[in-house]
């Protein structure tokens, strides 16, 4: 067992665990979810081999395994509960990110395969393992085979929806965490791409059109910002354009927009340097007038 929870710390630290901050939190409760769960999926495994090949003769051992395991088991559950939510909190930068992005939803897959699996479990441990002592009490066969094969079934019910689970936990570390710029975002007011952009979006008094062509990855392309109070063009305004990657932890960029026609800022770069989403924020301050910033969530491709 100490040779297995050693082995169990290596995955760890050449994951996510070790690359999340901060790393001597991240790192424990990364190992602390992999031993209760293997102490749960081996104990299941282990316990449906022995009920599988427990005879009339031998059945009351499963009077004393079941209710000893039922025991372990909550204490596992209840670390994996535990240790998965901790990671999670270091992981997920906002609640949304939950549903909202791949690994969010990797982890609400995992979270109902577990689930199903502790529906089974509580049975078990509420139906299963008093049957089992009962029987073994009174000397009921027939009893017996009936609560025999009631673990039987449930056991195997939980096996595949906890190795389900270790499945869902496998696409999981294949997943990038959701980048920490997510937090920093304020209120979106538009989703926009793939391709060429133009959109109009309004913030308080004003009125932005943005473009943005031909927003492709790795490419140059012009962000232009038109920006009218009413119908008059907002001039002589500082514009500065802040590109955060929402995929993938990454160095935010910033750029100061250049004014060409009256109230119209301007800016060539190639500044979404890779495909995926970015959180594209214009901070505006006009010469009369509080500033504001004006947030666009960008889809970019090859």
């Amino acid at each position: 067992m100490l040779a297995g929870g050693a082995m169990l710390a290596v995955p760890g630290l050449a994951g996510h665990a070790a690359q999340t901050s901060p790393a001597g939190l991240a790192w424990p409760l990364d190992w602390l979810h992999m031993v209760t769960a293997s102490l749960w999926l081996g104990g299941l495994a282990g316990l449906l081999v022995l009920v599988a090949t427990a005879g009339t003769a031998r059945r009351a051992s499963l009077a004393r395994v079941v209710p000893r395991f039922s025991r372990v088991a909550t204490v596992s559950v209840l670390g994996v509960i535990a240790s998965g939510t901790g990671a999670a909190i270091l992981h997920l930068p906002t609640l949304a990110t939950l549903w909202d992005t791949s690994y969010g939803k990797a982890i609400l897959v995992k979270i109902a395969l577990l689930a199903a699996a502790l529906v089974l479990g509580g049975l078990n441990n509420a139906r299963t393992s008093p049957r089992l002592v009962a029987a073994e009490a009174r000397g009921d066969d027939g009893l017996g085979a009936s609560s025999a094969r009631m673990l039987r079934s449930l056991v195997t019910g939980e096996v595949v929806l906890v190795t389900a689970a270790v499945g869902a936990a496998m696409v999981l570390s294949s997943l990038p965490p959701p980048a920490k710029a997510l937090a920093s975002l304020g209120t979106v007011s538009a989703h926009v791409g793939p391709g060429r952009v133009h959109t109009t979006v309004h913030e308080g008094p004003y009125t932005l059109d943005v473009t943005i062509s031909p927003n492709r990855a790795a490419a140059p392309s012009t962000f232009a910002v038109r920006i009218t109070r009413g119908s008059t063009p907002v001039k002589g305004a500082t514009v500065i354009a802040h590109f955060l990657m929402l995929d993938m932890d990454m160095q935010a960029q910033a750029y100061t927009m250049t004014e060409g026609p009256p109230g119209t800022y301007t800016r060539s770069t190639p500044a979404l340097v890779m495909v995926g989403h970015w959180g594209l924020e214009f901070q505006v301050e006009p010469r009369v007038g509080a500033p504001f910033t004006v947030v666009i969530v960008d889809k970019a491709e090859g």
